[in-house]
């Protein structure tokens, strides 16, 4: 993995701008993925007491929750899982978390099913999300710190043929030791052999060629974040003008 922005490998020159680095991942990145799929734990609903709901994401409605057996705070996600479909995107959703695994990741801890819902467990970031930097921390030196950090979360997303297609402040989340931490996996997709992928997501961080052409890919995910940062740097949005969300 990079440790200095001019090692990120789309940050060093045009011809990065098309594909992700295709490169394998490496032996520290394969074996974290693999501890954290075999740290998953099977719970069930009644382990947990909730303690506050959160605004709710791209898919699914998420509460901050404590297991009862240890007191350790986690956030629940609930996603629909009734139908053939439903289940289809749920377990897709699962499946990118686990593949996605990484310090600068929101980490995935287990699932379980309840009641027609495919519930997630993932760890719980004290620190908000970005949006709260934001409108209490504008402008801040950890901002280039946070950059950083974001982006070493597209660099392995991308590697891995992903694309986020929600970069945004709310799914941005600040650890308890300041670390910045990219989640909800809601509307990413694989664009495997694909050029692009069918836009979605909150339009006023989406470029011109998702609201012209329905269309995203990874360069989408790198504009979001531009937008983000200029966020943070000016407190003002730079696309004032439209407010709506759009979903594939």
């Amino acid at each position: 993995m990079a440790n200095s922005l001019e090692q990120l490998p789309f940050l060093s020159g045009h011809r990065h701008v098309h594909q992700p680095p295709q490169e394998n991942l490496s032996c520290e990145q394969a074996q974290l993925a693999a501890e954290q799929v075999k740290a998953q734990q099977a719970f069930s609903y009644n382990e947990f007491e909730d303690v506050n709901p959160l605004p709710q994401g791209a898919q699914g409605e998420a509460t901050v929750v404590r297991l009862i057996s240890t007191q350790n705070l986690y956030v629940r996600k609930r996603l629909p899982y009734g139908t053939n479909e439903q289940k289809k995107d749920a377990d897709q959703e699962v499946n990118m978390l686990m593949r996605a695994s990484s310090e600068n990741i929101v980490k995935f801890i287990g699932k379980f099913e309840h009641q027609q819902g495919l519930f997630i467990i993932t760890e719980y970031c004290e620190g908000g999300n970005f949006r709260e930097k934001i409108n209490s921390e504008r402008n801040s030196p950890l901002g280039f710190k946070y950059l950083f950090e974001m982006l070493l979360a597209l660099q392995l997303i991308h590697r891995l043929k992903m694309v986020h297609r929600d970069v945004k402040p709310e799914n941005i989340f600040i650890d308890k030791d300041e670390k910045a931490k990219t989640g909800d996996f809601g509307l990413a997709q694989v664009i495997e052999s694909k050029s692009y992928l069918k836009s979605a997501g909150t339009k006023v961080y989406a470029p011109a060629e998702a609201h012209r052409f329905n269309k995203m890919t990874y360069e989408s995910d790198i504009w979001a974040l531009g937008v983000v940062m200029i966020e943070f740097i000016t407190g003002q949005h730079p696309f004032e003008e439209s407010k709506e969300t759009t979903h594939s």
